[in-house]
């Protein structure tokens, strides 16, 4: 053979030697494959996959010493045309990962990338056959500690673990993974070094009343509450034994909302007896049951959707309640007031939504810990210095990303403040395509975290707060799943305490430029100020109330929320009308003038309350120097009546003085327009004193002439 020829043959015998596997992966069904690790071959850039896969649990969390890793989840078929053939395999990574730089070039690693091998042993995969458009089907993969170990699963760090989904579909069959679910699963040996951390479960949401006061969006509500919705699973991890592992970041006006909703969802409380707004007693006892109020949440379909709520709330109120007066609990301040908005608009409101958070949760019988935690953890400059005034004893969680390179630690101390840290990657979640913020990605993600602190001897804790937008499809596993032996969960107090700590000043951090672009705006905030001071003057008028001015507080304070940026709701604006309202129909009526005889005199006044409450107000003169108006202290009126009462005057010159009535509460506060009274003061004049004088010398002289001519006639007759 020619020299030339011979050369080509070998190049297509090289060639063919090469793409032999690839071949025959290409043309035998995925069931068919080597009963040995298949590495996967690089994909296509495209994200969008025909069949969408889902991880719903992972057990256990981290790769054990011995007994199997066992995955569940779903299938779906998201394409307009059926496929054959369909298989599950897990998948492994190739190397661990040691370094949080890695976990970090990980997560954003595309989800089309090689991250690991395909593991197609025997008992490893799962047939589902044929998928119909739309069609979900349940899966679960066991994988055995002695198949990891042979695919060279045995270095400390973290491992990539996940689903692929292959099957065939319009263009047929290759080895490109169809469908695929990722995430990370940690290998420690027992010896590993032991990590101090802390998991912080936000309690947080929007909170909006009516505008007397009740509860407002209840359907909203009902969707929390009802089995699967994000409160009602929240309540599930809180009672279940993984709750007391984490610690709670609690807005009260949440728990407060509930509570009124279990009380049948009452509006203002304008009686006497009435509880306050999320100040009532902590009792559930005038409640309906637990028992009772479970078995209206499950016979849902036979009532309707209020009393099915009022069970439901009074549920998860009694569950919740019992759960947190056990637990770590960290207070945020009523409402989870807007910081920097409060900074920037009125400071002294912040002072408000703290005293009220204190006392709702004392009178719940909770026990906490005052945390302050701006959104995102972005704290800027003028919030520490307003939180360093008005509050320098409680601590702040702020995002390690807004801190100096040099702020090596998670405890920061800037002037008086207390900063704590949280690890904002954790809080990031895990990779794509899975939902970076789903139950088991963020658990996933977190342990990763934990474990790289341990391969690194760390003596930082980790403190990691869920972001509110976190899944909580699996939150009762939490807890659970966070459980390691090198993984030690305490409260924020005990995390940090002994814990090293970096000094930075409070211009040195920098937060997000555009983290307060949404804040809540100064003419909310002056709305919300406008219905406290209504709120107050409303309790000092109703006779015998001492629930009102704080309820009004609560429904403030929720309007300036960190979750409502963004909105452009008018509830305080609209309550404050409707208690103008209410004000109005407490009216004083006077004479249209008063003429005194003299310098001094009483004239009538009459004050009428619309109301079908007993209110008591003051009525207060308002004069010039020439007269003076003596009043009551204060007048009570009973419900639908008036009340008459009498002005003294005294000290009048002579002339008319414009007088003005105006009805107020007790601390002077005025509750409608001044109503004016001319009063005309007369001066009797001297000539009128003589000529009394002189008719009274007339009369007086004419009878004694009469008496002395009648005795003399007398005598003459003698």
């Amino acid at each position: 053979m020619p020299r030339a020829r011979q050369h080509a043959a070998f190049v297509l015998l090289g060639i063919l030697g090469f793409l032999a596997p690839t071949l025959l992966q290409s043309a035998v069904p995925a069931l068919a494959t080597p009963a040995s690790a298949v590495v996967v071959r690089a994909e296509s850039d495209t994200t969008a996959t025909p069949l969408t896969v889902e991880i719903a649990s992972l057990s256990p969390t981290a790769i054990p010493a011995s007994g199997p890793v066992v995955v569940t989840g779903t299938v779906t078929n998201s394409d307009t045309t059926a496929w054959q053939d369909v298989a599950l395999y897990p998948f492994i990574g190739f190397h661990p990962i040691t370094t949080e730089a890695e976990l970090t070039d990980a997560v954003a690693t595309p989800e089309t990338a090689e991250v690991g091998q395909r593991i197609t042993l025997e008992g490893d995969y799962t047939k589902i056959g044929q998928l119909e458009p739309g069609q979900t089907v349940s899966f679960s993969l066991r994988v055995p500690r002695r198949h990891l170990t042979q695919l060279g699963v045995t270095a400390s760090g973290v491992y990539w673990f996940g689903v692929h989904a292959l099957g065939s579909g319009p263009h047929g069959f290759d080895n490109v993974a169809d469908g695929r679910a990722r995430t990370f699963l940690p290998l420690l040996d027992k010896n590993a070094n032991s990590v101090t951390a802390t998991v912080i479960v936000p309690i947080r949401g929007a909170v909006a009343y009516t505008a007397d006061g009740a509860v407002a969006d209840t359907d909203r509500w009902l969707t929390l509450l009802r089995p699967g919705g994000r409160l009602a699973r929240l309540a599930e991890l809180a009672a279940a034994p993984g709750g007391h592992d984490v610690s709670w970041l609690v807005d009260p006006a949440v728990l407060g909302a509930v509570k009124r909703l279990a009380d049948g969802n009452p509006t203002r409380p304008l009686e006497v007896e009435t509880d306050p707004s999320g100040g009532a007693s902590g009792s559930p006892s005038a409640t309906p049951s637990a028992t009772a109020s479970a078995a209206s949440a499950r016979s849902a379909d036979t009532v309707d959707p209020a009393t099915e709520l009022t069970g439901l709330a009074t549920h998860w109120w009694t569950q919740m309640l019992a759960a947190l007066q056990g637990s770590d609990v960290l207070a945020l301040p009523y409402g989870d007031l807007d910081l920097a908005a409060a900074a920037s608009h009125n400071p002294a409101i912040y002072t408000s939504a703290r005293d009220l958070s204190t006392s709702t949760l004392k009178e719940w019988g909770i026990p906490f810990t005052p945390v302050n935690a701006p959104v995102a953890g972005q704290l800027d400059e003028s919030t520490a210095s307003m939180l360093a005034e008005r509050d320098p004893a409680s601590t702040v969680l702020v995002s390690d990303a807004i801190l100096p390179d040099d702020a090596t630690t998670t405890q920061i101390r800037t002037g008086s403040l207390h900063l704590v840290a949280f690890d904002s990657a954790s809080s990031a979640g895990g990779p794509a395509p899975t939902e970076a913020l789903g139950g088991t990605a963020l658990r996933q993600r977190i342990l990763a975290e934990a474990a790289l602190r341990s391969l690194t001897s760390s003596s930082d804790p980790l403190v990691v707060e869920l972001p509110s937008r976190w899944s909580v499809a699996d939150a009762r596993e939490l807890g659970a799943g966070l459980r390691q032996p090198w993984l030690g969960l305490h409260s924020l107090t005990t995390t940090m305490t002994g814990a090293p700590s970096t000094d930075v000043a409070a211009d040195h951090l920098h937060p997000d430029a555009g983290a307060n672009a949404k804040a809540i705006s100064g003419r909310t905030f002056r709305a919300a100020s406008d219905l406290i001071r209504s709120g107050r003057t409303l309790q000092r008028v109703l006779t015998g109330n001492k629930h009102v001015a704080t309820a009004t507080l609560a429904e403030a304070l929720t309007t300036l929320s960190y979750q409502e940026r963004g909105t452009t709701s008018n509830a305080a604006v609209d309550a404050r009308f409707t208690i103008s309202a209410m004000l109005a129909k407490i009216a004083i009526k006077a004479p249209r003038a008063v003429t005194l005889s003299g310098s001094s005199g009483r004239f009538a006044a009459t004050i009428s309350n619309d109301l079908n409450l007993p209110v008591t107000v003051s009525l207060k003169p308002m004069t010039d120097a020439g007269i003076s108006i003596d009043t009551p202290k204060a007048v009570d009126v009973a419900p639908g009546t008036s009340a008459t009462i009498l002005l003294q005057a005294s000290g009048a010159r002579v002339g008319v003085h414009d007088v003005e009535l105006v009805l107020m509460d007790s601390a002077g506060t005025r509750l409608s327009a001044p109503v004016s009274v001319p009063v005309r003061a007369a001066q009797v004049s001297k000539i009128i004193w003589v000529f009394l004088a002189v008719g009274c010398g007339l009369l007086f002289g004419a009878i004694g002439s009469r008496l002395v001519r009648r005795f003399r006639k007398g005598a003459r007759s003698e």
